[in-house]
């Protein structure tokens, strides 16, 4: 798990799970936590928050927390997948309040779930709290668990520190997130790390040259599926900034792509992700009805949410997409067949554009 790699757990901890109730608690409670990671990657996130619930009576037979605390966490993040955010909250509060109680503030556990909160609270635009827990979890050093608190600990902190005007302390995380996807072999840390390099205007280093997927079918390797999104996203970004016409095209193509291939399997997050980056695409192409029309649904979903800042770390293009939403509400001539969005909402997301509260560069 720690590798980030999915083959072969199911099959290694059946053994344990079928015969649960003639071994010690805490090596169930274990189990439940790599059958969750499992099923987060077949992307069942349904399945993986059953997982936990069905492990609760073998985590409070354990002495340690710490099996506890990571079903909270796997729990937390599957909840974000499907972007129920009160749930994903929940679940983070749960794991950093356990590991308070038990293991005290700077336990490993709790700098942990301090990540994976922080990431939660950034999205909402709440960054004194994200900050401080940022802060809290940079104390892992490259010794950070599973690529999902790496990716929270490194990029999403970066981003963090960015907002806040820190460049040095934003690049420096970023340095230090490549060192850790090195050191542990992690290429979906590296991908994410490049990808937020690329979003904030660094230079990132060079890589192999990227070509479009042939198929929408996804990759059944769920950790394979998610770098290759994340990688494709970084090689778009750089066609759409381009000043050459078949370039930026091609990024609408490519785009289209993902936004198809992540509209199954609930993966709802990615398929948002997905959404932003296709809007970049439209607006740089100059079909900004198309790039309205594609991102009035993820106004409304980052609305209801309180999802603060995913929108407008989307970039440049993904604001003045934004910008034009609003136009259209303040002018009327917003399409009834269209979701309707709160106009304060998207004031207060333009707010952060205009007052430089961003991250943004592309």
């Amino acid at each position: 798990m720690n590798a980030d790699h999915v083959a072969d757990i199911d099959r290694l901890i059946r053994p344990c799970l079928d015969r649960a109730d003639t071994l010690r608690p805490w090596v169930v409670a274990a189990a439940a936590v790599f059958a969750t990671y499992t099923s987060i990657f077949r992307f069942d996130f349904v399945e993986a928050q059953r997982w936990q619930e069905w492990a609760e009576p073998y985590h409070r037979g354990t002495q340690g927390p710490f099996a506890g605390i990571y079903g909270h966490c796997l729990s937390g993040i599957a909840a974000g997948e499907l972007l129920d955010v009160a749930v994903a909250e929940k679940h983070f509060r749960a794991a950093l309040r356990t590991a308070r109680r038990s293991g005290g503030v700077h336990s490993h556990g709790g700098r942990l779930a301090a990540a994976m909160l922080g990431e939660l609270l950034y999205e909402q635009g709440r960054l004194t709290e994200a900050e401080a827990l940022f802060d809290e979890s940079a104390q892992l050093g490259i010794e950070g668990g599973i690529a999902d608190f790496m990716i929270a600990r490194f990029a999403t902190a970066a981003r963090s520190k960015m907002a806040r005007g820190d460049h040095d302390a934003a690049v420096a995380l970023l340095d230090e997130g490549r060192r850790a996807a090195a050191a542990h072999r992690l290429p979906r840390l590296r991908a994410r790390v490049d990808n937020e390099r690329v979003r904030l205007g660094l230079p990132a280093e060079p890589r192999e040259a990227r070509e479009m997927p042939t198929t929408d079918d996804p990759d059944p390797d769920g950790v394979a599926e998610v770098t290759a999104q994340i990688e494709d996203a970084t090689a778009i970004r750089l066609l759409y900034s381009s000043d050459d016409p078949e370039s930026v095209a091609h990024a609408v193509e490519w785009a289209e792509l993902w936004h198809r291939r992540t509209a199954v399997n609930g993966r709802r997050r990615a398929h948002l992700q997905a959404t932003r980056l296709l809007t970049a695409c439209l607006h740089a192409a100059g079909r900004l009805e198309d790039a309205e029309h594609i991102l009035a649904p993820a106004v409304e979903i980052c609305g209801d949410r309180g999802m603060l800042r995913y929108l407008v770390d989307g970039g440049t293009h993904v604001v003045a997409v934004l910008t034009s939403l609003r136009d259209r509400l303040r002018e009327d001539r917003w399409p009834k067949e269209w979701p309707v969005v709160d106009s304060a909402f998207l004031d207060e997301m333009l707010r952060l554009t205009e007052t430089g509260e961003t991250s943004t560069e592309l």
